[in-house]
């Protein structure tokens, strides 16, 4: 174990970071994307549904392999976009569903007070939806930190690649899969309790 810690740690330190930053990234950029994609959903675009529809059924490891051997990038961009493309149609239709809970009063005042359509989106449907699917939506957070494990298979040293990399040097088949699990431990349970306690919240005063 002094060996494992003395050795390991430094790596399984600077997978953390990796994951964290794959993470950080992939989820603005999923807000980003979301965000109009839900609003087009909202509005009914055919183009936006087949897209949204037809990336929820293709799996994350095949967008991730799609994105590296198609657009020819470095492993952490490809792990990013394809995280993104996956993420963005469910975080998408979460929000939409946000945006058809929100009462059609909070958009009709506004309207009477001539706003404009894009302002009335922005500045009241969208925060009032996000307001509503709160809970949801950090739960899909959860998801992302998750889904950065399969980003070792194209060579990014994350927790997973950093746990695959130790077993290979050491044949120690557990420690470094362990530390791996107690690293996306620290950083999905504070969240899922935070969606579980948001909607706790919702529900007690809904």
């Amino acid at each position: 174990m002094t060996w494992f810690l003395n050795e390991a740690g430094a790596q399984f330190a600077s997978a953390f970071v990796t994951t964290l930053l794959l993470a950080g990234v992939s989820l603005l950029l999923t807000a980003a994307a979301s965000t109009p994609l839900a609003l087009a959903l909202h509005g009914r675009s055919m183009w936006v549904r087949a897209y949204v529809d037809l990336s929820m059924k293709i799996p994350l490891i095949v967008k991730l392999f799609i994105c590296f051997y198609l657009l020819r990038l470095n492993p952490s961009a490809c792990g990013v976009i394809a995280l993104v493309l996956h993420q963005a149609g469910y975080c998408a239709e979460i929000l939409k569903g946000g945006l058809a809970a929100v009462p059609s009063e909070y958009e009709d005042a506004a309207i009477s007070t001539g706003l404009q359509p894009w302002r009335i989106a922005l500045s009241i449907r969208v925060p009032e939806a996000l307001r509503l699917v709160a809970p949801s939506l950090v739960l899909q957070t959860a998801e992302i930190v998750k889904n950065t494990s399969i980003v070792s298979l194209i060579g990014i040293v994350e927790l997973t690649g950093a746990a695959e990399t130790l077993q290979s040097q050491t044949f120690e088949y557990l420690s470094g899969f362990c530390a791996a699990t107690a690293c996306y431990a620290v950083l999905t349970l504070p969240l899922m309790a935070a969606g579980h306690w948001m909607e706790h919240r919702l529900r007690r005063y809904a």
